[in-house]
């Protein structure tokens, strides 16, 4: 169960993500009464994960549609820091014969910024991650490995530099 003080923010989650990122704007508000009212630092750590979660199922619907992945089954889990190659945010494993694929992405509680930016960060990481499984029918090696990220990465920054445009 959401604290009162954070709930809104599942809320403004499951409608629009402009103002819901916009509504982030005030987590830090929302995290000060919730500390006033006695919240432990790991139940909210347990809400950020929830609230996460939320935002990101919605952004992986949104971002699977618009990468025409509609035919696979894609999920994701957070996942700590450990769980990660180093120097790494996230990854996904995929079953082209299923269509089948599972993301990880790392947990709120490992960003040192700030709330609002490590929920931006991690929907570059389900976008980055998307565009990797549209390019998997493509061939790859050990020598195209730099280039097809080089590539991710550019694709991935411009598709959210469009979506996030005022």
């Amino acid at each position: 169960m959401l604290h009162p003080a954070l709930h809104w923010v599942a809320l403004v989650f499951q409608r629009k993500p402009g103002p819901a990122l916009l509504a982030l704007a005030i987590l830090p508000l929302a995290t000060a009464l919730a500390g006033q009212n006695g919240i432990s630092e790991e139940s909210l750590a347990a809400e950020k994960c929830v609230t996460a979660e939320s935002f990101l199922t919605q952004r992986l619907f949104l971002w699977q549609k618009r990468l025409k992945l509609e035919d696979w089954t894609i999920t994701f889990k957070l996942v700590r820091t450990g769980e990660l190659k180093p120097k790494t945010l996230g990854n996904i494993h995929w079953d082209s014969d299923l269509k089948r694929a599972n993301m990880s992405i790392l947990n709120p509680a490992d960003y040192k910024l700030g709330f609002p930016e490590a929920l931006k960060d991690m929907e570059y990481t389900v976008v980055h991650e998307l565009v990797h499984l549209q390019l998997s029918s493509l061939p790859r090696s050990e020598a195209s490995r730099s280039a097809e990220e080089r590539a991710v990465n550019t694709m991935t920054e411009a598709l959210l530099n469009l979506d996030r445009r005022p």
